[in-house]
């Protein structure tokens, strides 16, 4: 019998696994799969009796559980052991290292806390994949790994293995992937020397403790094509000989602590992600060319203007260069690219001017946020003629109007708040809050059924409140301050039950009683004492766009992300909590 594929066979194993009777009629058998097969209960030591077993697979069985044997090390002609997705825990027997024709060990997937991998894996010296990922094991790797000159796949990520990398690993020619990523490892990497040419194609060190530079020896990896260093502690410039991997694609060396100009060769790769580091300045950009999808440089310390090769870009789908010192115009160029640009991020930088008209052919645009910038002007006249066009107009990229919320804050815009905001009837949170908009409150806002938050403070604005805005029922958060707005106060339970400072600084504001009561009745005597200021109000409520998308929507061809509310100091919204991943769409330039 050279292959078996039966559940009773092993259903019978384990009634009888205390008697070697019924094991003896199957000294023969060469292969046992049992993969997917709902198997309950431990995997039985008789098994280690089947002496001429070559491939073992009881993987992917939910409820299989207990410590692998001792007995599987007497098994030496296995070549395949296959046991991930199990429950199987506890250690890995030390017999396992008695293993030395196994050339396949995937044990991935469980609850394997620990083992002799020193031992283990310095006498598999067949083992061409092993795979011991979302484990527990607390271990070390092994010294000297040279021996294993066969090896082709080391997958050990999401453990929990300490101590150094050692670099004989690197010096293994037949390597194809190396994932040593959500461990404990640490100290400086070294990648060695070799005479033999290097076949690596991926490397994934991220979320370890590695400290140092990046050494200069990577490049020896000529064929790699993705590298993860990121969340580590990597120190000084990226290497310069990392130009000779000419087919590196794909580059990840956000959350750590590098510094210097960003190497112009780094635009030729799809995705490049260098955020949360200390990066100063762009190498200029000469003849290099521009091939990048997704360019993250957020969270760094890059200074002068945004680098006009952007626009050479048709293709790029992200741009995130928030948290910079960024200074200068958003280049107009930009609409070059907007057809397939997703994400445009430039939030809390020092980038003044008008906000380019880029929007017109913006149909995938997910996420413009460019908020905490010195923006002024008009808003674009893409965005603002929405209000003469008709419902779903084909002449214009008008998608579907799904998004949750609108952050145009903390800016120096201009000019009236467009009526067409009210056709956004999916809007949850709006937000207009200190820019310099004039003109009356829109009405149209009350065609807004599910908002639950409006902030149109620290304008110019005039008139009346919508006397219809008394019929959002599902208004948590309302912020009309520091206005010259004037008129009766809207009666309504939500109105009632917003803060006083919530109206102050609007001298013709009347029919305060409810809200502030007698003392305050008028919106013009604002008191220090207050226990919520307008001030903190405005600190409370912070808008962060998330770069994720919860489904298509534009407003007025600008397709859009999603938002958190977060609170750093009080909460003054939703009656004193904050709401939290709120999926939908935000256009945010505070």
């Amino acid at each position: 019998m050279k292959i078996l594929k039966i559940k009773k066979i092993y259903e019978k194993i384990l009634k009888n696994y205390k008697s070697n009777t019924s094991l003896l009629k199957l000294h023969h058998l060469h292969h046992l799969t049992l993969y997917n097969c709902d198997l309950i209960g431990e995997i039985p030591s008789s098994l280690g009796n089947l002496s001429h077993l070559r491939h073992l697979n009881i993987s992917d069985n939910n409820f299989l559980t207990g410590e692998v044997p001792p007995s599987i090390g007497n098994l030496n002609q296995l070549k395949i052991i296959s046991f991930y997705s199990n429950k199987l825990n506890g250690t890995i027997p030390s017999s396992f290292a008695n293993l030395n024709k196994l050339s396949y060990l995937l044990l991935t997937g469980n609850q394997f806390s620990g083992g002799d991998l020193p031992l283990i894996l310095s006498n598999l010296t067949s083992l061409s994949y092993f795979d011991i990922s979302d484990n527990h094991f607390k271990s070390k790797l092994p010294s000297n790994m040279s021996g294993l000159h066969n090896l082709e796949v080391f997958r050990v990520n999401s453990n929990s293995l300490i101590g150094n990398v050692p670099t004989s690993l690197f010096t293994i020619p037949s390597l194809r992937l190396v994932s040593l990523s959500e461990n404990q490892l640490e100290g400086p990497l070294e990648f060695g020397n070799t005479s033999l040419a290097s076949e690596l194609p991926y490397l994934d060190l991220a979320s370890n403790n590695f400290n140092g530079p990046i050494s200069e020896s990577i490049s020896r990896f000529l064929k790699l094509e993705f590298i993860d260093l990121s969340n580590n502690s990597f120190t000084g410039p990226i290497p310069g000989s990392m130009s000779k991997l000419v087919s590196l694609d794909d580059l990840n060396l956000s959350y750590n602590k590098l510094e210097g100009q960003v190497p112009s060769f780094l635009w030729r790769m799809s995705t490049l992600m260098l955020s949360h580091n200390s990066f100063s300045s762009f190498e200029e950009l000469s003849q290099a060319v521009v091939n990048g999808i997704q360019f993250d440089l957020g969270s760094n310390s890059l200074h002068g203007s945004l680098p006009r090769w952007i626009c050479k870009r048709t293709s790029l789908a992200l741009l995130d260069l928030s948290n910079n010192h960024l200074t200068g115009s958003i280049p107009s160029c930009l609409m070059n690219c907007t057809a397939s640009l997703g994400y445009i991020i430039l939030r809390n930088n020092n980038l003044s001017g008008f906000l380019p008209d880029i929007f017109t052919n913006a149909t995938k645009l997910r996420s413009l946020d460019v908020s905490r910038n010195q923006l002024s002007g008009k808003l674009p006249k893409s965005l603002i003629n929405c209000e003469s066009m008709e419902y779903l107009n084909l002449k214009f990229p008008l998608i579907l109007l799904m998004f949750k919320a609108i952050d145009f804050s903390g800016n120096k815009f201009t000019g009236r708040i467009p009526k067409s905001i009210g056709m956004l009837k999916e809007l949850r949170h709006v937000n207009f809050s200190r820019n310099a908009f004039t003109g009356s409150i829109p009405s149209s806002l009350a065609n807004i059924k599910n908002l639950e938050a409006l902030d149109l403070s620290h304008n110019k604005l005039s008139g009346n409140i919508p006397r219809d805005l008394a019929n959002l029922s599902f208004v948590s958060y309302l912020d009309f301050s520091h206005n010259l707005l004037q008129g009766p106060v809207p009666r309504s339970t939500q109105f009632q039950r917003q803060h006083c400072s919530s109206f102050e600084d609007n001298l013709g504001l009347f029919g305060l009683e409810d809200i502030c009561g007698p003392v305050h009745a008028t919106s013009g005597d604002s008191d220090q004492s207050e226990e919520f200021s307008s001030e903190e109000a405005e600190e409370a409520l912070s808008w962060k766009a998330a770069a994720i998308a919860f489904g298509p929507g534009v407003f007025c061809g600008l397709v859009i992300g999603y938002i958190f509310f977060t609170s750093h100091k009080q909460t003054h919204m939703v009656h004193g909590k904050a709401r939290l991943n709120h999926p939908g769409g935000i256009i945010s330039v505070r």
